[in-house]
């Protein structure tokens, strides 16, 4: 837009104005960009506790901006916000919650961010990009309040409202990559650079040769009619360790659909479990197989007993889509399901503390050794392919 104006401009005005009325373009331009920053920091509000293990330093507010129109209102949020850890000890995860309106369709968001190493003193940034609504009564303002959801620290620990259930979230994270930080740093010490670099190369030729599989969870309303089909029993991966242990399972399958996954399970450990989540591993009609992802194995908590049983049923249909390349586009083409398998991916005790199969075990089933690439192996090979075997050395000694 600002190139036809200027080509304009260079046409009707003679050439020693060229570069006065492109500035006034630009300094136009900056004027307005600054106009819906200092809207939006009018209208955000940080409601950090007094006690509050992070303190805001400064914002870079972008490009963010204040739209009402009529009775309503929209937030968008392009900024940096510079925290400074306040606490005693390295914060490792964070979640901030942005808020409009409760319970307004489009008046909350958050952001995380996993895998922090941010010592005592020290600031750190957190990029926003947000879009919120909020309706606007007669007479009042847009607001935007600012919410710490949770801080996970170094040793696992957690402060926060955690609404969001933000310590389970960056708990299991968290955990995940000091595993795979730490095989990362044995590979290194037992079989030198070479043995890292050969589990690089291996996890960016997996990555690139893995199918590109999305899995859609659809609640089942009281109007919706589901396909024709007799309940199966599925497979369940068992783990010696799991504190949870799938006794059995059924599914109906219809084409790429898996509708209202049942299973029944007990609880071998000593403690109260309160979550869990099921991990599904596919085989479609070609014997390909797939990492599909996990769900919740419930909509609230379970509160099972050490040795009690109880029946987790998914009330709804999962929809298996693969990305492939159709005629030079990118389609969501459905996978034929074939077998389905599942197994215990999580388990939230109590006290908080999370149990997660570890991928390094021996007794772990290839599987989930192998078909999954968590986020963290995808980071430590990204930044070996981008800047080579010295930078991920370096990445691992810090």
């Amino acid at each position: 837009m600002f190139t036809r104006s200027n080509n304009l401009i260079a046409k009707r005005l003679p050439s020693g104005l060229h570069l006065a009325a492109l500035a006034l373009l630009c300094a136009a331009a900056a004027l307005a960009q600054s106009e819906g920053a200092a809207a939006a920091a009018k209208y955000l509000k940080f409601e950090f506790p007094p006690s509050s293990p992070v303190r805001l330093v400064e914002t870079d507010w972008g490009q963010s901006r204040i739209v009402q129109r009529g009775s309503a209102a929209t937030a968008e949020l392009h900024l940096v916000l510079h925290l400074e850890n306040r606490a005693s000890q390295p914060i490792h995860g964070l979640t901030l919650l942005f808020v409009t309106q409760d319970v307004a369709p489009g008046g909350k968001a958050s952001i995380s961010l996993p895998g922090l190493r941010v010592a005592p003193g020290e600031t750190f940034p957190a990029k926003v990009d947000l879009r919120l609504l909020q309706p606007i009564a007669a007479g009042g303002e847009p607001r935007v309040a600012v919410r710490l959801d949770g801080v996970l620290f170094e040793d696992l620990s957690f402060a926060g409202d955690n609404t969001l259930n933000s310590r389970r979230l960056l708990s299991t994270l968290e955990l995940e990559i000091q595993r795979d930080r730490r095989h990362a740093r044995e590979l290194l010490r037992a079989g030198g650079k070479e043995a890292l670099a050969s589990e690089m190369r291996e996890i960016l030729a997996r990555r690139e040769q893995a199918p590109r599989v999305d899995m859609q969870w659809a609640k089942r309303g009281r109007a919706t009619t589901l396909p024709a089909s007799e309940p199966v029993r599925f497979a369940f991966l068992n783990m010696p360790d799991s504190p949870l242990r799938p006794l059995d399972a059924s599914v109906r399958i219809a084409a790429n659909e898996a509708i209202e996954p049942t299973v029944r399970v007990r609880n071998l450990s000593g403690r109260e479990i309160r979550y869990a989540e099921i991990g599904w591993i596919i085989r479609d009609l070609k014997g390909r197989e797939f990492y599909a992802g996990t769900l919740p194995a419930s909509d609230g908590e379970i509160a099972l007993q050490p040795s009690g049983e109880t029946v987790v049923r998914q009330q709804g249909v999962l929809r298996f889509s693969e990305r492939q390349s159709v005629n030079g586009r990118i389609e969501e083409v459905p996978v034929r399901l074939g077998e389905m398998v599942g197994y215990v991916s999580q388990v939230q005790f109590a006290d908080g503390s999370i149990w997660m199969p570890n991928r390094y075990q021996a007794s772990t089933p290839s599987a989930i050794r192998t078909l999954r690439i968590s986020p963290e192996q995808q980071r430590l090979a990204s930044l070996y392919a981008r800047r080579g075997l010295d930078a991920l050395v370096k990445d691992l000694s810090e």
